[in-house]
């Protein structure tokens, strides 16, 4: 591993790239995500009938981003992954000028996929 990163010689806590990287250099930060790793590194959000608190979490963030995008009580979404993140966020404004959501309504074992604009 030390080999691979002697590959890269980008300065990126300087703020020469742009972009590329999600997160400032904050050690609290860091230390916060290595922990939420180290303890969820073989949970498998797949199963969420196993790793109950990996659904929450999930849940959690569905709605911090309900919560951005002003959706009401009755809003809701489903767990993507970081790239479909990526590109929701370029969305807003290709839409009639308005940001869409995906919303993701559970109805027993039938999963509904409703693409609306908000």
């Amino acid at each position: 591993m030390a080999e691979n990163d002697s590959l890269s010689h980008v300065e990126w806590k300087k703020g020469v790239v742009s972009g590329a990287i999600y997160t400032e250099h904050d050690p609290k930060l860091e230390g916060l995500m290595v922990s939420v790793y180290e303890r969820h590194l073989r949970s498998n959000p797949l199963h969420s009938d196993v790793f109950v608190g990996v659904r929450k979490m999930e849940s959690e963030v569905i709605r911090w981003c309900c919560n951005l995008f002003h959706g009401g009580p009755e809003s809701c979404g489903s767990p993507v992954h970081t790239s479909d993140i990526y590109k929701l966020w370029q969305q807003p404004g290709q839409s009639r000028g308005q940001g869409c959501l995906i919303n993701l309504q559970l109805g027993g074992d039938k999963d509904f996929v409703d693409r609306g604009e908000v």
